[in-house]
């Protein structure tokens, strides 16, 4: 990643643009689909149409156009208004979410106004800042907004994709409008568009629809879309139980997709997940466990090497990264970090890889960047972390103590609160986010001996009490950078003991809560785990 002498400038650069040109001044539920019994009015419908305006988003310095967000309220006035025919942000999702007033902006739009003076917010993508201000339609009827760029992913190579998406109770139409504008108002490259089964709600899944042939249709310059299937398994409606896992890229669906009586209402808990992981995984599907720890499946399936990547906060903010990721690196491994929105869009949440720009930009090319681990995942932090010119995935060797400078930096329109510094799992340096004009930045460098085998990453302070546009509470972390010192890599005996003794207790959980034809049948399900606390202890 540090091939190109583009892709750091942006940390050199002072970031210069226009604002705006006007003429006036354990049970799992997913998040926004909730009821909202406390939101006592929505977005305001306006009925009195007397004037035009027209609303121009560009690129900075540039009349070219660019997708992004607007909403817009009568000066004075609590509640944004809903801005037909532009496209609801938060469709989907629940009344409080769509009462957030955001609004898609495919470049060139036109609204009807009542008479009167407005206030607007705007903004493109996740990078940009937001443009605040107001207008008078009868005054002036075009709105020319140019946000200017907080960090430029692009100029690193850096592109963003959602690994996990379902669409549900739409039209087709409504579905291809939804997968036409909001990823392009997001600033996303590639979107995973996955099927998925439960007994009673699977008629409403319009998104199951979709072939990889439907969804190629849909592709456009710059956004992709590829195909996938969400493989699971529950002890219960909501409950744990085997876990659910993303297989993306498949060349046929692996059905049922949906496994046991907790979700399909019928047959026994005899089939796990593995078996049907590896069927994905031999023709060519990259594997990504969905939902942080959700699921008993995941640590075996980890050691024994069928995981391709790890997807946090995916519908939901379950655990931490201390509970999945950094256990996997104390043990050495390399962990790929991704995650995605689940049930509609309802967060920026994506996940970063490096693809050259005139390369190929494939929904295959990306997943291949994926599976090397040089991700950073985010929902509207920009993360930089260089250790001795190398970057977030890469692996640095050493067989002597040798001293490495580390720079990290933070980058985003919303207060992050902290940047910081993580080696082997625990947090030894940090800094404080602070105002830089329209947004929050966080940079320090330190000096560090190495003389053991390590791993480093640099994140937002989690949990964070930032919040993004869509409401949704921050989170952004790198990838690690690996160091071997003396032909070694990390391995740290407790984490190791901590994971056998979880997947104990999963058996005795599986024994308990499992219903199972014969007892070989239970047996079958046990022996993957039985097997990866043998490699756990074989290596102890």
């Amino acid at each position: 990643m540090s091939s190109s002498p583009n892709r750091r400038n942006w940390l050199r650069r002072t970031a210069t643009g226009l604002a705006a040109s006007v003429v006036a001044p354990k049970a799992f539920s997913h998040p926004g689909t909730e009821p909202s019994a406390s939101v006592q009015v929505a977005a305001l419908q306006i009925t009195d149409r007397p004037a035009l305006l027209k609303i121009h988003l560009n690129q900075p310095n540039d009349s070219q156009p660019r997708a992004g967000c607007i909403r817009i309220r009568q000066q004075g006035e609590p509640n944004w208004l809903s801005l037909a025919p532009l496209l609801n942000r938060n469709i989907g999702l629940s009344r409080r979410a769509r009462a957030l007033g955001w609004h898609v902006l495919t470049g060139r739009n036109e609204i009807n106004l009542p008479a009167g003076v407005f206030e607007y917010e705007a903004f493109a993508d996740i990078n940009s800042a937001v443009l605040r201000g107001a207008i008078d339609p009868a005054k002036s009827n075009i709105l020319k907004l140019e946000p200017r760029n907080l960090f430029e992913p692009e100029d690193l190579w850096m592109v963003p994709g959602n690994t996990h998406l379902h669409l549900r109770k739409m039209t087709r139409p409504e579905v291809n409008r939804y997968l036409t504008e909001i990823p392009r108002a997001d600033g996303l490259k590639v979107v995973f568009v996955s099927y998925l089964e439960r007994a009673t709600q699977t008629k409403t899944y319009i998104s199951n629809d979709y072939t990889a042939a439907d969804l190629t249709a849909l592709d456009q310059p710059g956004l992709h879309f590829g195909n996938g299937e969400e493989y699971r398994h529950n002890f219960g409606p909501g409950a744990e139980g085997y876990g659910h896992v993303m297989l993306l890229d498949i060349a046929k669906r692996i059905l049922p997709a949906s496994v046991g009586p907790g979700i399909t209402l019928t047959g026994d808990d005899s089939t796990p997940l593995q078996p049907g992981i590896r069927m994905a995984r031999n023709d060519g599907a990259t594997v990504i466990w969905c939902h942080n720890t959700f699921g008993y499946e995941d640590i075996p399936n980890w050691i024994s090497g069928h995981v391709d990547a790890q997807n946090i906060f995916d519908g939901g903010n379950r655990g931490s990264y201390a509970d999945s990721y950094y256990r996997y690196l104390n043990l050495g491994m390399t962990v790929p970090f991704s995650t995605g929105t689940d049930w509609f869009m309802y967060d920026f949440a994506r996940t970063y890889v490096p693809l050259r720009p005139n390369g190929d930009r494939s929904p295959q090319a990306w997943l291949n960047m994926l599976k090397r681990g040089r991700s950073i995942i985010t929902n509207g932090t920009w993360l930089d972390l260089n250790i001795n010119e190398s970057d977030p995935g890469e692996t640095l060797a050493y067989n002597r103590p040798t001293t490495l400078p580390i720079k990290a930096h933070a980058v985003g329109r919303n207060d992050f609160g902290r940047a910081e510094l993580i080696r082997n799992g625990v947090v030894v340096a940090g800094a404080d986010s602070r105002r830089v004009r329209d947004h929050f930045e966080a940079t320090f460098e330190v000096m560090h001996d190495v003389k053991e085998p390590e791993w480093w990453a640099l994140r937002i302070a989690h949990p964070n009490t930032g919040r993004n546009e869509l409401d949704q509470p921050l989170f952004a972390h790198t990838s690690p950078i690996y160091i071997d010192y003396q032909g070694e890599r990390v391995f740290d005996s407790k984490t190791a003991q901590s994971l056998i003794d979880e997947m104990e207790q999963s058996m005795k959980q599986i024994r308990r809560f499992g219903i199972f034809g014969t007892i070989d049948d239970q047996q079958d399900v046990l022996a993957i785990y039985q097997r990866a606390i043998k490699q756990l202890i074989d290596r102890l």
